[in-house]
């Protein structure tokens, strides 16, 4: 948790009246997978006012650059497993193996400073670098972590969304927030077309195209968990990208859902205009210019 103005400004005074202080490094490492590892170079624990405690670690770093501009700085971090005392497991699996898994690639690092009075008091923290790492490289009794700025996400060729005519969005993602199940009609089938495996009748009633690039899964009969795509429905009936293994019996059931072409049309069919993330006015690249 940052430090309040007034606490910031009490640092300030403090640094500034006295040259007696001592300083100490707070590093979080969070993996990708939520585990927020909390080392120091103090020799003691140190706990923050917000409830962060951080456990004595042996590592080195590289010194950190200051510079007016954005330019992208690099952290080389050490770990030295082999003398660490009380953090040489993460998640209860050796720090070695743990980082030869790829457990520590990717992670989200936060450097800061905490500094002490002569008598060991907390008089303040500050945040300086945050970045992500690299892929670990692990020795004998060593792990090495290559960490670079978050700057570096601004060094991208292309922004993070383009303009585009079709939704962004995946159907039934977080983002287009229709849900699948409710989404999900139950229908029988009807009818057949002789020995075709790729093709069904139902007595469902929705409008042609209605299921296209869905899925369509039977919950009975011999096919009962099996599941396909929709290439194509139309008056009742359902035709599937790939075939089935055997044709189903008339009076199976099944489970059948919408699918998405991701344009505008299709998002209004299904009610979710609200949440379309296309641009179809946009003009195309030759008219553009």
């Amino acid at each position: 948790m940052p430090m309040t103005d007034s606490e910031i400004a009490a640092l300030h005074a403090w640094l500034a009246g006295t040259d007696e202080g001592k300083r100490f490094d707070l590093l979080t490492v969070t993996t990708r997978t939520g585990i927020a590892l909390r080392w120091t170079n103090c020799d003691v624990p140190l706990t923050t006012p917000d409830g962060r405690t951080f456990v004595p670690t042996s590592y080195e770093r590289d010194r950190l650059k200051v510079n007016a501009n954005l330019q992208i700085d690099d952290v080389q971090l050490t770990l030295n497993v082999d003398t660490v005392d009380t953090v040489d497991t993460i998640a209860g699996v050796p720090m070695l193996h743990f980082a030869g898994r790829g457990g520590l690639d990717g992670a989200t690092v936060m450097l800061e400073w905490i500094f002490l009075d002569v008598a060991g008091a907390q008089k303040g923290y500050v945040t300086r670098f945050e970045g992500k790492t690299g892929p670990a490289e692990t020795g004998l009794g060593t792990v090495d972590v290559s960490i670079r700025s978050l700057l570096a996400m601004l060094n991208r060729l292309v922004p993070a969304e383009i303009y585009q005519p079709g939704c962004r969005n995946t159907i039934y993602d977080a983002r287009c927030t229709l849900n699948p199940v409710t989404a999900a009609i139950v229908g029988t089938v009807t009818g057949l077309s002789g020995n075709r495996l790729d093709y069904i009748a139902s007595g469902l009633g929705q409008a042609p195209g209605f299921f296209d690039l869905g899925a369509i899964r039977f919950t009975s009969g011999l096919l009962a968990g099996e599941q396909r795509t929709v290439r194509a429905f139309a008056a009742g009936g359902v035709q599937t990208v790939l075939p089935w293994p055997q044709q189903p019996a008339i009076g199976d059931t099944f489970s059948i859902r919408p699918g998405c072409d991701r344009t505008k049309a299709r998002c209004t069919s299904l009610g979710n205009l609200l949440n379309f993330r296309g641009e179809p006015h946009v003009p195309a690249p030759e008219t553009a210019a």
